[in-house]
């Protein structure tokens, strides 16, 4: 066999040994995103319809706290309709109208749904996300501080409402619809805007202090002690100091305030017992001033966050 044959051979041998990989090598460099960008102006609603979801998730978190706001509407609009209750309430209260007696007990009691939703889903929401690491993907992406707080704020603002706007708003529709003539309905009508205002300014000051909480307390579990204590013991000292004195100091008690504003914009007064609740203008002050406050507390430290970038290292 000459040299040429055997070069020839063995070429051919080591070539069958390892074939050649059959098929087109694709590039998986980085390559620009081509789809549909979302405008910048609109990218709050995204972290509101997350935070949607996210609370809808389960039972506990607020679909609990929602079913309890329906049985409530459901014992009070039985409680409107029973001729028998509202005579109690009129011996207890002094109004123009028993109905508007009904309407503004109710209040207390969406606060306390509300509250529960609060512990569940508001109170710890900047420190869980802080403590996941999700600050670096919020602020590595074009999202402003802005767009956190909205996009928050709108989603919790819009859970609490589903309670404090929607359910006395029920209520008072059906109090309407009590009446026997048109003219009737649009003589009282205007309690409907007041209840609107109302449950609209709760539900901002219910979603804002929680919230702000959360921002300023890294670790979730504390935020969620911390925002219990505030509403809980500091509400009840307030409204204490704030009878013993005669000084409209019930107003720093957020519920006190919802409350004293829908017995005062309904024309509800109290027959027996101390004197917690306040004066409007006072209601008004302390339910905008907490939702103020708040909201600003919680720019300044989402605005440090993203500043300093934290992430899950934090």
């Amino acid at each position: 066999m000459s040299a040429d044959a055997a070069t020839a051979n063995g070429a051919a041998a080591t070539t069958a040994a390892a074939p050649i990989p059959a098929g087109t090598i694709h590039d998986l460099g980085y390559r620009r995103y081509l789809g549909t960008r979302r405008p910048q102006r609109t990218r709050w609603r995204v972290i509101a319809r997350q935070q949607l979801q996210a609370a809808w998730k389960g039972f506990w978190r607020f679909k609990l706290p929602l079913l309890l706001a329906v049985i409530n509407t459901v014992v009070w609009i039985v409680a409107l309709t029973t001729p028998a209750f509202l005579k109690a309430a009129v011996a207890r209260f002094t109004a123009s109208n028993a109905d508007d007696v009904i309407l503004a007990m109710s209040w207390r009691y969406y606060g306390t749904a509300a509250f529960l939703v609060s512990m569940t889903v508001t109170s710890g929401v900047v420190a869980a996300d802080r403590a996941s690491g999700a600050f670096s993907f919020y602020f590595a992406r074009p999202v402003r501080a802005r767009d956190y707080i909205l996009g928050k704020l709108a989603g919790l603002t819009a859970l609490a409402a589903a309670i404090l706007l929607a359910g006395p708003v029920v209520l008072t529709l059906v109090r309407l619809g009590l009446h026997a003539s048109s003219d009737e309905v649009l003589a009282h009508a205007g309690v409907l805007p007041r209840v609107l205002a109302i449950g609209a300014m709760a539900a901002l000051a219910f979603a804002a202090v929680p919230l702000a909480i959360s921002a300023l307390v890294e670790r979730r579990r504390y935020a969620i002690a911390v925002w219990a204590a505030y509403y809980l013991v500091f509400g009840l000292v307030a409204t204490g100091l704030g009878a013993a004195t005669g000084l409209p100091l019930g107003a720093l008690d957020l519920s006190v305030a919802m409350q004293s504003l829908a017995y005062d914009w309904l024309d509800v007064g109290l027959t027996f017992g101390p004197r917690v609740f306040v004066a409007a203008p006072w209601a008004i002050a302390s339910l905008l001033g907490h939702s103020l406050v708040a909201v600003a507390i919680v720019a300044w430290r989402i605005d440090a966050a993203r500043r300093a970038g934290l992430g899950s290292s934090s």
